[in-house]
């Protein structure tokens, strides 16, 4: 019923806007006052000459009714002209003193006061406020209030006001209808203009309201975020500071060293130094391997290679390397080993190794005095299936309470004196927890603070596990001088390459780039090929490819390509096979590597199989 009501009014009411221009309806106010005056302009048109046509038979003189047709001629003329927007303001004005003139005169042409015509003297403000500015509404009514004083004034003083049309109560009935439904159409026009203004005002109070909620929340959360990423930064510019403090440390010692290697000194004294350069190279070498694999898990680009693997003998390949750093510091290093840990496991050896690597280097850092004890057990995990655990228990200076759920956290450790007096980057038990979770494990420590620290992960395990798959040290060794060509872009590292090479027994051949390198394989035919990835001219893997198109080509068997490189990972080292690599040699690179990788792959006279 609401609707339909409302739909009425709306076709009453909205009928005008068809013909009124856009500059119009654009102005809110200006488009109100117009609806209205075309609205009462034109109805009180047809309703005035009715008006006239009735009071006609009434009057003894018609002519004197001529004013009022000129006047609503006038008033209809006025209304056309509020259409265009230009003349709208001065057509409604117009149409205002018409009517208030007219209202005047028919007041005094049909008797003064007692006639039917004085009943419009009230509607004349409201077509004044209606249609006019507040000037013109202050002049309109004080001259109304003038006009019916000077009406009464004339009524004291004995005039006669001239009658044209005589007064009947059927004339006294029409005007004042009209009146009051002229009336009433103003109120219910405002009424349903004001509800429908409210309405829109309404809603745009609560879409601003809920634009400044949103706007609210999310500045709170970029606050959140600002402060997250200031924290971050924060850590992160103290972790780059740190990480430039380790980076130095066996820097310093590489660089001093290699100024006390040029002095003369006893054969022991030389050993000791190179002894310092080889530990300071492998911390450093560490300390690069801890960053980027973190920077790798950030990425999510960390992959599991699990294969076949004896536990214990791995743990106790550990056990001896740390050996000689637990007795320089004076430090009982103990194993403990379930005897009924399988031989053979599934497991990823070079994650597996990194974890314990990781663990016991805190260890021995952290424990001034005391003992370190490696254990492997036999274990049930939670689901029922069998795992083992890996455990690095210490007697050190322990972790305080405050600070447990800080030590997972990357850029950051337990205290900043801890950082100050021991170094590390804090990226060690991040990378730790995250390995071991995707290796499908749970990563977990015991703690006392000043008394030590037992750090263990456990892992699933296979106890049906295959034989290891074959690798390329289990070739046939070969005898002899064996001729390596290294291809590679660094001068240095082909030099010291080079040299290592040569200081093996082994005859070397040199190329600077891609190109030269299959150059100098078609000329000397070596029997095998160290080829880097990154180089400026054509990189290893075209130039591998076009060294087996030209194998084929001359029908010459396939020599060993190695990729000699530092971007060893998984997705990438399945790219070198693609182009005829048959294995990866990553660096950095040592003798014993090189030896390993010679006795491998480069079987003099007789290729190995594909």
């Amino acid at each position: 019923m609401k609707r339909d009501t409302q739909s009425f009014y709306n076709r009453i009411f909205s009928w005008s806007d068809r013909h009124l221009s856009s500059e119009v309806k654009g102005d809110p106010d200006r488009h109100l006052r117009v609806q209205i005056g075309l609205f009462t302009t034109f109805f009180g048109a047809v309703v005035g000459w009715g008006l006239i046509a009735f009071a006609v038979p009434l009057s003894e003189d018609p002519t004197t009714l001529y004013p009022y047709v000129v006047g609503l001629f006038l008033s209809c003329l006025c209304g056309l002209s509020i259409i265009k927007s230009k003349s709208a303001t001065l057509g409604l004005e117009g149409i205002t003193i018409l009517v208030a003139g007219m209202s005047i005169l028919s007041t005094y042409n049909s008797g003064g006061f007692n006639n039917a015509a004085i009943t419009l003297f009230p509607i004349i403000p409201v077509y004044l406020a209606t249609f006019t500015r507040p000037r013109m509404l202050v002049i309109g009514t004080v001259i109304s209030i003038l006009s019916l004083f000077v009406f009464w004034y004339l009524h004291l003083i004995g005039h006669t006001f001239p009658v044209i049309v005589e007064q009947t109560p059927a004339l006294w009935f029409l005007v004042t209808s009209w009146e009051v439904l002229n009336a009433a159409g103003l109120a219910f026009f405002t009424q349903s203009r004001f509800r429908k203004a409210f309405a829109i005002y309404q809603q745009e109070i609560e879409r601003r309201t809920k634009v400044e909620q949103s706007l609210r929340h999310t500045q709170q959360q970029l606050r959140l975020a600002k402060g997250v990423a200031e924290a971050g930064s924060l850590a992160k510019g103290t972790f780059l500071a740190q990480v430039s403090h380790e980076i130095r440390n066996p820097l310093t010692a590489i660089m001093g060293t290699i100024d006390l290697l040029e002095l003369p000194a006893e054969p022991a004294v030389r050993e000791a130094r190179i002894d310092i350069l080889r530990r300071s190279a492998t911390s450093l070498l560490e300390l690069v391997d801890d960053v980027l694999d973190y920077s790798k898990m950030e990425a999510d680009r960390i992959e599991i290679n699990p294969k076949a693997i004896d536990p214990a003998l791995l743990i106790e390949e550990i056990e001896r390397s740390y050996r000689p750093q637990a007795v320089e510091k004076n430090l009982d290093l103990l194993l403990e080993i379930d005897p009924e840990i399988p031989s053979e496991v599934i497991g990823d050896p070079l994650r597996i190794r990194q974890v314990l690597v990781n663990l016991i280097s805190n260890a021995l850092k952290f424990t001034p005095e005391g003992s370190i004890t490696l254990e492997l057990w036999k274990h049930t995990l939670d689901d029922g299936r069998e795992g083992i655990v890996f455990g690095v228990e210490d007697t050190g200076i322990g972790i305080p309470e405050d600070a447990h759920s800080q030590i997972f956290e990357p850029y950051g450790q337990a205290e900043r004196s801890t950082t100050e007096k021991y170094g590390g980057t804090g990226l060690g038990l991040p990378i730790c927890s995250r390995l071991v979770s995707l290796m499908g494990g749970q990563f977990g420590f015991e703690t006392t603070d000043g008394v030590g620290t037992r750090f263990w992960f456990t892992l699933p395990i296979n106890a049906n596990a295959g034989t290891n798959h074959r690798h390329p040290t289990d070739a046939p060794i070969s005898s002899g001088r064996t001729h390596v060509l290294v291809v590679e872009d660094e001068p240095l590292n082909r030099q010291v390459v080079g040299e290592l090479l040569e200081s093996l027994g082994h005859q070397v051949s040199l190329a600077s780039c891609g190109s030269e390198g299959v150059a100098a394989y078609k000329k000397d035919q070596p029997d095998l090929v160290l080829m880097d990835i990154r180089m400026p001219d054509i990189n290893g893997m075209e130039a591998s490819r076009l060294i087996r198109a030209w194998e084929a080509e001359q029908q010459l068997p396939k020599v060993p390509i190695l990729a000699m490189t530092a971007d060893v990972e998984l997705h990438r080292v399945a790219h070198y096979g693609e182009v005829g690599m048959n294995d990866l040699l990553a660096k950095p690179i040592n003798r014993e590597k090189l030896e390993q990788a010679v006795r491998g792959w480069a079987i003099r006279h007789h290729r190995t199989p594909e």
